[in-house]
């Protein structure tokens, strides 16, 4: 087996090429049941679906969802709106003015008054503790764009702007739809939301997972004669396609991990089905593939791929492959633009607590976490069996080790998870 695996190694490497080319982002074929793209993907080749709870035109929300035109899931009259992506951050100067950014990839429906169209765009707020005494000029920046200037006329008190680089792309195609600002969808690692596939909660404040296009992760407001105001704190609504693609049975995930081994990073997918007689890579993080790769079968419809991929750590979390079911070689069109998310993957060397010393010691690892461009944080959570939190044991490993001290009650076992999307839970033993 192990020569085997070697030559198997060597042809994926042939296989994958120098390097595949870089896809740009836009809209997926029409939803039949909302008419809008059923997802829309990212430079970095994250697709992210509607996520709405009116008129079913979204897969499942999470709790907190508010749309950037509403306070609910619907405006006034026909006017209907879902996201695809938000991502909200907000700041306040020393005179108390509060300034709100909003990021946001949304589809509208205004129904009888208009076509559909679908906007990208960065939306800013400014509030005034009291009328300008005279006309007031920010300077407003963040991962999704370079300063640009907002005015706030005298005598204002509130002012509402969408910024000039924000697109509308209107049906039936929307093919201008990430000609936008928000070129990369950005997670915060938030998880309170019950379900996979989300890229935050739309509820906590969190830094985001890698910086922006605009190659920072802070919100900054400059105002000449007030000052700066800066924050990295943002909350995130998202939800991945793939999620919703898998579980109508195209196919389903065993692994789906990537690990650094030297100069390579190298990529593992283990996945079955049951809707083909074949699995096909076709593209990996944000890049499609020269040359595919088939996966090995066993027989029994799972599949086996391990494959060397450069750019697998190059874009944000979560890094997604896209996947195909084939029958007889030929994709299956129903499964087209199903995806799988990669993680790294996380290993507990040990999670033990000492009776005496009432100490508790976990000792962990990433498989990337000998990336010296790429920081990868583990934090330890006291949990139950299954994952759950419990207990108020929860913080980051410093090195290889997290030590506790003075620990009355330890938990029964430690869920440790990774800022790049891995995670496991294993026993405390009690020596």
């Amino acid at each position: 087996m192990r020569a085997v695996s070697g030559v198997l190694i060597a042809i994926l490497l042939l296989a994958m090429g120098p390097a595949g080319h870089a896809q740009s982002g836009g809209p997926g074929p029409l939803s039949a049941l909302s008419g809008f793209p059923a997802w829309v993907r990212d430079v970095n080749g994250v697709q992210l679906q509607l996520c709405d709870v009116s008129r079913e035109m979204g897969g499942p929300v999470c709790p907190g969802l508010e749309n950037l035109g509403s306070a609910g899931s619907s405006g006034d009259g026909d006017l209907l709106k879902a996201v695809y992506y938000i991502a909200r951050a907000a700041v306040e100067l020393d005179d108390n003015t509060v300034i709100e950014g909003v990021f946001f990839v949304e589809a509208t429906d205004p129904g009888a008054s208009g076509p559909a169209f679908v906007s990208n765009g960065i939306l800013v707020r400014i509030r005034l503790p009291r009328p300008a005494a005279a006309d007031r000029f920010f300077s407003v920046s963040s991962p999704w764009n370079d300063p640009a200037t907002v005015r706030v006329a005298e005598r204002e008190t509130r002012m509402e702007l969408l910024l000039p680089l924000s697109v509308i792309a209107y049906g039936p195609d929307f093919n201008e739809v990430m000609t936008g600002p928000i070129r990369a969808f950005i997670g915060n690692g938030t998880t309170s939301c019950a379900g996979d596939g989300l890229l935050g909660d739309g509820i906590t404040r969190a830094p985001l997972a890698a910086p922006g296009p605009a190659g920072t992760d802070v919100f900054s407001v400059t105002e000449g004669v007030v000052g700066t105001a800066a924050t990295n704190l943002f909350t995130v609504e998202g939800r991945l396609f793939a999620p919703a693609a898998q579980s109508a049975g195209g196919f389903s995930v065993e692994r789906a991990t990537v690990a650094e081994a030297g100069a390579l990073n190298i990529g593992t997918l283990i996945a079955s089905t049951s809707l083909g007689d074949g699995m096909r890579i076709t593209g990996a993080g944000g890049a499609v593939l020269d040359l595919p790769i088939d996966m090995v079968p066993d027989g029994t419809g799972r599949f086996f791929a391990n494959f060397p991929a450069g750019n697998l750590l190059a874009g944000p979390f979560p890094v997604m492959i896209d996947v195909s079911v084939t029958r007889n070689g030929v994709p299956v069109p129903a499964l087209m633009g199903a995806q799988a998310a990669m993680t790294d993957l996380v290993a507990v060397r040990s999670a033990s607590y000492g009776l005496r010393t009432r100490t508790l010691t976990v000792s962990a690892v990433s498989s990337i976490s000998g990336s010296k461009t790429i920081p990868v944080v583990l934090t330890v959570r006291g949990s139950d069996a299954e994952g759950n939190a419990v207990g108020n044991v929860n913080a980051p490993i410093s090195g290889r080790s997290l030590v506790l001290t003075d620990l009355a009650v330890p938990p029964s076992y430690v869920t440790v998870t990774s800022s790049r999307g891995g995670r496991l839970t294993v026993p405390v033993t009690v020596r």
